[in-house]
């Protein structure tokens, strides 16, 4: 599996890829030594990132997950070095949309079998930063505000990014009053109103094994 040609300008695969072979030079001069932890790699590579390209719009992906995959507690450690990192490149995070998100909750350990912890394997968390230019905007604020009350999904996230990359470039017009109608999207920009629809799980592309509605259950009897 792979691609016949390089989907991006910049990859950081190949570093992870030697990273993980755990050569002794490799964990003598970065890990074993210092506490340098992986996610610090990736973080260090996208402020990197950040300051190419200045008169270009780019887009990122990173996606740590060492940090904080398996335990509850453990992402705490790492506060102070993602307050560092987001001051540092404050006036860089102004000018940006940040989408700073998980793709589930735990899976594993004690808090995945509590009520709570079964809620939020499938609700995982998005934040979104919008740039400073477009706070100022009402409808823009006001509809990210009411749309992260509502029920949500994976196409609503990709449909954002869809609206986002449209309307920087002015494929699409910058009025946030209105809904965005892709239908082959399977989503809509949280940007914009949501569509006046009920929002469950019959209603959106949710399988019935990532629904968070609390539907009654009933114990049925068969009498044969």
């Amino acid at each position: 599996m792979g691609f016949e040609k390089q989907p991006t300008t910049n990859n950081f695969r190949p570093f992870q890829l030697r990273l993980n072979n755990k050569t002794r030079a490799m964990e003598r001069s970065m890990s074993k030594d210092h506490c340098f932890e992986p996610h610090l790699f990736l973080n260090e590579y996208l402020e990197q990132f950040i300051r190419a390209y200045p008169d270009s719009p780019k887009a990122s992906l990173i996606w740590p997950s060492y940090f904080a995959h398996d335990y509850p507690d453990d992402p705490f450690h790492a506060d102070k070095q993602y307050l560092r990192l987001f001051e540092r490149n404050r006036e860089e995070f102004d000018n940006s949309f940040v989408f700073f998100m998980a793709d589930h909750g735990l899976r594993v350990g004690w808090l995945s079998r509590h009520p709570d912890g079964k809620r939020d394997v499938n609700n995982p968390m998005l934040m979104i930063s919008v740039p400073r230019r477009m706070r100022e905007n009402k409808y823009l604020i006001a509809n990210l505000k009411k749309n992260s009350g509502e029920l949500l999904t994976m196409f609503d996230t990709h449909a954002t990014l869809v609206d986002i990359v449209e309307t920087l470039s002015g494929r699409v017009q910058a009025d946030f009053s209105k809904t965005a109608m892709k239908p082959e999207l399977k989503g809509t920009s949280l940007l914009r109103p949501l569509p006046q629809i009920t929002r469950n799980c019959k209603t959106l592309p949710i399988p019935p094994q990532y629904c968070l509605c609390e539907i009654a259950k009933e114990p049925v009897k068969f009498v044969v």
